[in-house]
């Protein structure tokens, strides 16, 4: 057994951190997404609180059961509804045809996700962006993993499927994207 691992010990070491990294790389792509729309959401409750005169403050606590009070319960009628709605969603989503119907929310979903996320909802940030919308008049880099998009001003467009997410907007991937292309 010594024998195979000290005859293959580079080709171990270099399949283990290509793993590593594959791995390192979604975790750390799926936390810069949920950062920066965690901090939207901190943007929006202190712009809320300026504006309701509230100059005390909300502790953490208050702010997390204000969200927990506006989130919809995962039992029960509404919820069975959701999860037939996602699953339609998903079933529409292998099947591709680069149709632009259902890009953009009805005015009711709209109101449901201001309410449930407490964040105005913002085209610039939730809507999604087809390869040929996105910003050509600067450089960028692209993943060549997950094919984001990051530009030389910072902003960064992440990829999921076909479509395109500004950083910032509600993450839309799951913990591991493995080929999402």
């Amino acid at each position: 057994m010594s024998d195979i691992i000290a005859d293959n010990y580079f080709m171990l070491n270099g399949i283990a951190a290509g793993i590593i990294l594959s791995i390192g790389t979604s975790v750390s792509r799926n936390v810069q997404a949920d950062q920066a729309w965690e901090e939207r959401i901190k943007t929006a409750q202190a712009r809320q609180m300026a504006e309701s005169g509230n100059t005390d403050g909300l502790t953490e606590l208050d702010l997390r059961a204000q969200i927990a009070e506006n989130s919809s319960s995962m039992y029960g009628p509404e919820a069975m509804e959701r999860r037939e709605r996602q699953t339609r969603e998903r079933k529409d989503d292998f099947d591709v045809d680069d149709e632009e119907e259902g890009d953009e929310l009805s005015p009711e979903e709209v109101l449901e996700f201001e309410k449930m996320y407490g964040v105005k909802y913002d085209p610039y940030y939730d809507q999604a962006y087809y390869e040929d919308e996105l910003p050509n008049d600067m450089e960028f880099s692209v993943d060549s993993y997950f094919g984001d998009r990051i530009y030389e001003n910072g902003e960064t467009f992440f990829k999921d499927g076909g479509k395109y997410y500004r950083k910032g907007s509600k993450p839309k991937s799951s913990f591991f994207n493995w080929g999402k292309k």
